[in-house]
């Protein structure tokens, strides 16, 4: 790698280290170089004010294209003072204000701008320092006027104006270099040479009198920023700072100008953020002018760790990321993408109603336990959103432990029921584990789950594991051995020798019509008395739930499709065969200790054993484990 090396994506009209380019606004004394307070190099241009509107502006005739056609560099970095500020006239008068425009000479003032009234001196600030104001004259909302057509590919006034209450007795108006551009990018660090940390984006701007861009300038440790601050590209890069305080103030630019990029394109990028907080002072109203917090690619790795993020627009990770047991509240979108959050709190989220404060865009292909969430808390903002949003492509079962829920409905298919599924189609079953809701354990009557894009989603809440672990006449664990457990009685949840109302099949696809059957999504089922289509009876089929009153399970495309009989349903925990460690187990919830019956065998193929009778109860707070040492048959 090489030394930590910061670049600016910045255009410089002018250095205001001369007069050359400059023109006056109104009568008086004419603006000149001033050394006693400055803000870039060695002079800044200044103007004494008067009780009549003044003011001066660069023209610099080169026609600078600052429109929306350029992308990012269209925001100008104004580098602003009034020494006395307590002369200005009131911000709404207006007392000191800013334009932008074109079609202007040294010699004659622009007659085509947009003004931006910026302050007075019932806003100016009481520290009377250098002001940086980044305007975007893109966004017609920040406008506070328009004098003619401005054209903003031809861009060539920028302008200070003022008004005072009285005569100053120096020069107390001043601007400095004028810039355009976008903000700055951090690359290389390590192997030998310091990691890149936030001193070095203000040491390469504020520190260095030559550059002092306006992006990033430091007061008592605490670094204050505009424009989006880069760090990594294809250039390796190795960031590692901890302990400090980023603030990203307000302006009169475009959504998405301010925040940060972390770009790990590189394998060997390495970004570790430790008790950092980062708050953004924009706003949402309007042009959103909060910071974005973006993370892109997967190569390189990003670790946060008791990091806060408050108010930014919007926050993106990759799978290479992990913020954990930090802070993201007052924001908007957090789009997952698998990043490791657990122990975060997502608070007061900012998304829309029936939007979610997380959206969770994987694509499932097994039953996952969601690790990445556990110990995270989430609390609704002013919307009716959700907790979680998950994306079209999660369908399978999933598992939830130890996150909090506050505020949300539980409600399903309503704006704020707690979760959100996109997906169109199949089933899933939630397993929450020791979660809870406004601070009482989660029930499937506070957790509200809108699944009415299609998919059909069972709760299954605290769940236990009912686990047969199968060994061999020496002790050896046992594979391949057949087991089966299914209610044994009406006591429990599962559903013991229901009447089914009825059963009809297309194609390969049976329906059964099984008031309130209380079962999930792959578990099985057992039917009896089907006479009409006997392949079907007393078989144990794997389901698929539909509803809360039906579920499916695939059969073969021949025989009756509308089945005839006194047909019952009973409910089967475990169907299947042990795995290379002798175990076979399944999990759910129960409301109650369940009774099973069933068997363990292992006969068509040697090692033969004795069939064995199970007759286990399944305790609804810690589940049952079965221990069985099979008996040589041969």
């Amino acid at each position: 790698m090489a030394a930590v090396s910061i670049s600016a994506q910045n255009t410089r009209l002018d250095d205001a280290e001369a007069t050359t380019d400059w023109g006056d606004i109104g009568g008086g004394t004419g603006a000149g170089l001033e050394t006693d307070f400055l803000y870039q190099n060695s002079n800044c241009i200044a103007r004494k004010g008067a009780t009549s509107a003044r003011g001066f502006y660069l023209s610099d005739n080169v026609n600078t294209d600052i429109s929306t056609s350029t992308g990012t560099y269209q925001t100008v970095m104004f580098k602003a003072i009034c020494t006395t500020p307590g002369l200005l006239e009131s911000q709404a008068t207006p007392g000191w204000f800013l334009s932008i425009g074109s079609g202007s000479t040294t010699s004659t003032q622009s007659s085509d701008y947009y003004t931006y009234e910026v302050h007075g001196n019932d806003t100016y600030p009481i520290d009377r320092s250098w002001l940086i104001v980044p305007i975007d004259p893109n966004i017609a909302s920040h406008r506070d006027s328009t004098t003619g057509t401005p054209d903003l590919t031809n861009a060539d006034y920028f302008a200070l104006e003022y008004d005072q209450t009285g005569q100053s007795k120096s020069p107390n108006q001043g601007l400095d270099a004028v810039d355009v551009g976008a903000g700055l990018t951090l690359t290389g660090g390590d192997a030998g040479d310091a990691d890149g940390v936030w001193q070095d984006f203000s040491d390469a701007d504020w520190g260095t009198a030559n550059n002092r861009w306006g992006y990033v300038q430091e007061n008592n440790g605490i670094f204050s920023i505009y424009g989006m601050m880069n760090i990594g590209s294809a250039t390796a890069t190795v960031f590692n700072d901890s302990d400090q305080t980023v603030i990203f103030p307000d302006g009169l630019f475009a959504a998405g100008f301010s925040g940060i990029t972390v770009d790990l394109q590189n394998a060997t990028n390495d970004v570790d953020f430790a008790s950092i907080i980062y708050k953004g002072l924009g706003s949402e109203t309007g042009e959103d002018t909060r910071p974005t917090f973006t993370v892109t690619s997967t190569s390189g790795s990003f670790d946060a760790d008791l990091c806060t993020l408050d108010t930014f627009a919007s926050v993106t990770f990759t799978s290479a990321c992990t913020w954990t047991d930090g802070t993201i509240s007052n924001s908007g979108l957090v789009t997952l993408a698998e990043a490791d959050i657990s122990g975060t709190s997502v608070l007061t989220s900012t998304v829309a109603a029936d939007e979610g404060a997380v959206f969770d865009d994987r694509t499932t292909t097994a039953a996952t336990d969601l690790t990445e969430y556990t110990g995270c808390t989430f609390s609704q903002g002013t919307n009716a959103h959700h907790a979680i949003r998950f994306g079209t492509g999660v369908d399978d079962n999933l598992t939830l432990t130890n996150v909090a829920f506050n505020g949300f409905s539980g409600t399903d298919d309503v704006n704020g029921s707690t979760f959100r599924f996109d997906a169109t189609s199949g089933s899933l079953t939630l397993n929450l584990i020791n979660c809870t809701v406004d601070g009482s354990a989660a029930t499937t009557s506070n957790i509200g789950v809108d699944d009415a894009a299609g998919i059909t989603v069972t709760l299954n809440i605290d769940p236990v594991t009912t686990l047969v672990n199968v060994k061999d006449d020496d002790g050896n664990n046992l594979e391949d051995a057949n087991v089966y457990l299914r209610a044994a009685d009406g006591a429990g949840d599962l559903p013991f020798e229901e009447s089914v109302t009825s059963i009809t099949r297309s194609g390969t696809t049976a329906t059964v019509t099984h008031t309130a059957h209380g079962m999930n999504s792959n578990e099985y089922i057992k039917l009896q008395g089907i006479t009409d289509k006997t392949e079907d009876n007393n078989g144990a089929h794997q389901i698929t739930v539909t509803g809360a009153n039906t579920y499916t399970y695939t059969t073969t495309d021949s025989g009756s499709t509308n089945y005839t009989g006194t047909i019952t349903a009973t409910g089967v925990t475990i169907y299947g065969l042990t795995d290379a460690s002798g175990n076979i187990s399944s999990s759910r919830t129960y409301g109650s200790d369940q009774n099973l019956t069933g068997y363990i065998r292992k006969s068509t193929s040697s090692p033969r054993f004795k069939s064995f009778t199970l007759t286990p109860t399944v305790d609804s707070s810690n589940g049952v484990t079965v221990n069985v040492r099979m008996i040589l048959d041969e």
